[in-house]
């Protein structure tokens, strides 16, 4: 069915020129479309990768240091990856926190799960 579209477009030269520049050009689109999934696939996957050990980092942390809280392994973890990121972490908890109880330390001895978007 397509072949005989094509055979009734392929008469003249020029007619033939337009359907080679057509497929040429979603050749070129398709690969470019397979390019740009496949970079972001390996995107996720590298992010994915990150996500985890930064989770086995974070909770290696929380075992081995019984007093730690959640946000000082956080910068540990951010400090080893990133020097940028530990500053800006650092800088936010010198930040004083407004209206904050005492009791509400207890949220920060709790392990959580760390998820990056």
């Amino acid at each position: 069915m397509l072949y005989d579209l094509i055979d009734k477009w392929a008469g003249t030269p020029g007619e033939r020129a337009f359907l080679a520049g057509v497929l040429a050009l979603v050749a070129g689109q398709l690969a470019g479309m397979y390019w740009l999934c496949d970079t972001q696939v390996q995107q996720a996957e590298a992010r994915e990768v990150q996500r985890h050990l930064d989770r086995l980092a974070i909770a290696d942390c929380l075992g081995a240091q019984p007093q730690a809280t959640f946000r000082s392994c956080l910068e540990q973890v951010s400090a080893a990856h990133d020097p940028e990121a530990a500053h800006v972490i650092t800088a936010e908890a010198a930040l004083p926190a407004p209206g904050r109880h005492p009791s509400s330390t207890i949220s920060t001895l709790v392990p959580v799960t760390l998820g990056y978007r």
